[in-house]
């Protein structure tokens, strides 16, 4: 067959998107398509090409052609092949493209006893860790979700071909409707006779294809595919990186009907570009409103707006922050810890006017404690986390103090608050990964930051 035949085949397969799959349409336009006879795998990406092996794709049918190219566009919008870190003298570039291949089909997970629907970075270190050894065997074994899936069923998957997105057993389905599945196929006569002569090359040479996966050891061929799939994959690609953000930025509504985990996956990689703003000055900002000699009240007209705004009135003392510590058991001893030292050292005089709960699903004490008795208390709870019974006592006494700081994983409902609250809130979250996550959500009641 020749270039053209083959660019015809691809021109059927992806015109169907222009209208289910814009993103996937426009974002496969942008990409330059080259012929690699000396591939060992149907696709690969990197520095704007698509090269393809024309051998390989003779021998597939058209399902299989969409469902590898989907999967190497995939990588492209989640942008895996730029993200890799730099200047990393142990960085295991095989390793990062088979977490890619892990992150988009979330094959492979169960088997290796792996958190389900977690970013590339995550799956990077886990299979760091099994190749260093330094993973225990009880986590492994124990944490399988599915207790019937063994060793050998990771085997049985590279005998069936050498493509990777068969290794995972990716469907088209996960991809696209089946009435996008059906228009794939093509109706005319040339698309249909195209077909059949795939089909018939892929059937005469299936036998070859078993023998030669049976004689190579299966962990040889994930090595092989991905030190070839990643090649050209390079963050020091700049111009293709900025591409790429440009292209998301403006086709961020034609994502189409992308599978469930690559639209959360791409939201949380939207948010990890976003600045994370400053802990040490959130609280210092609160510090600032702590010390203050004045207050706002209704009672008594602004200078400059009158009685659409309220004015301010001389407090006699500085006001009071209120301090929520969550202890429910995702939070341990030394992130609480950090905590309590990064309130200290920025706070520092006032801290006699801070007031600290702990609470995980209820208040560990009838009224609140001063800080410093908190540094010699034991941390109570290790339950669950609800928000809302730390904000049913701020809103009910929200004259006494004038800023609320909450210190969280985020991972709790969302809580019920009053439109009269007046009370400025902070959420410090212990880890940039529970920043990303919960961001969006607790935005809505306050500031939010990461422990630093």
């Amino acid at each position: 067959m020749s270039e053209a035949d083959f660019q015809k085949i691809f021109e059927e397969l992806t015109m169907p998107w222009f209208y289910s799959n814009p993103l996937f349409f426009r974002l496969f336009c942008m990409q330059k398509l080259n012929a690699n006879p000396l591939l060992q795998i149907p696709f690969r990406v990197g520095k704007n090409l698509i090269e393809y092996n024309p051998k390989i794709i003779a021998q597939k049918n058209r399902d299989n052609i969409r469902k590898d190219l989907i999967l190497e566009l995939t990588r492209i919008i989640l942008h895996h092949p730029f993200r890799h870190p730099e200047n990393d003298k142990d960085f295991d570039i095989e390793l990062w493209y088979e977490a890619s291949t892990m992150t988009i089909t979330q094959q492979g997970v169960a088997v290796h006893g792996f958190q389900k629907d977690m970013d590339i970075e995550y799956y990077y270190k886990q299979l760091c860790k099994e190749k260093n050894g330094n993973m225990d065997e009880d986590e492994n074994t124990e944490s399988l979700p599915f207790s019937d899936i063994t060793e050998s069923d990771t085997e049985t998957c590279f005998e069936s071909g050498t493509s990777t997105s068969d290794m995972f057993n990716t469907t088209a389905s996960s991809f696209f409707s089946e009435e996008d599945s059906k228009t794939g196929r093509g109706q005319d006569a040339r698309s249909d006779e195209v077909s059949n002569k795939l089909t018939a090359a892929s059937d005469t040479k299936e036998a070859e294809n078993e023998t030669e996966a049976t004689d190579s050891n299966p962990s040889d061929v994930v090595n092989d595919n991905a030190k070839e799939g990643s090649e050209l994959w390079s963050c020091d690609d700049k111009e293709a990186s900025k591409a790429i953000d440009n292209f998301m930025k403006e086709n961020k509504t034609l994502w189409g009907s992308l599978p469930d985990n690559v639209e959360s996956l791409l939201s949380l990689l939207n948010a990890k570009r976003a600045r994370i703003p400053s802990c040490i000055k959130l609280l210092e900002y609160f510090k600032a409103i702590n010390n203050s000699c004045y207050s706002l009240t209704r009672m008594r007209p602004s200078r400059r707006f009158g009685y659409s705004q309220m004015g301010k009135k001389r407090r006699p003392e500085p006001g009071k922050i209120l301090a929520g510590i969550d202890v429910s058991g995702s939070i341990d001893d030394e992130q609480i810890l950090k905590f309590y030292h990064a309130v200290s050292n920025v706070f520092d005089r006032g801290i006699k006017n801070v007031e600290i709960f702990q609470f995980d699903t209820e208040l560990k004490t009838p009224k609140p404690l001063p800080f410093k008795k908190c540094l010699q208390i034991k941390v109570l709870g290790r339950g669950g986390t609800s928000f809302q019974v730390l904000f049913d006592y701020a809103i009910k006494h929200q004259r006494d103090y004038d800023g609320l700081i909450i210190f969280t994983d985020g991972c709790a409902a969302e809580p019920k608050i009053h439109h009269r609250l007046t009370t400025k809130v902070l959420w410090v979250l212990n880890d940039k990964q529970s920043f990303y996550l919960h961001k969006e959500s607790l935005n809505k009641t306050g500031f939010v930051t990461v422990l630093a």
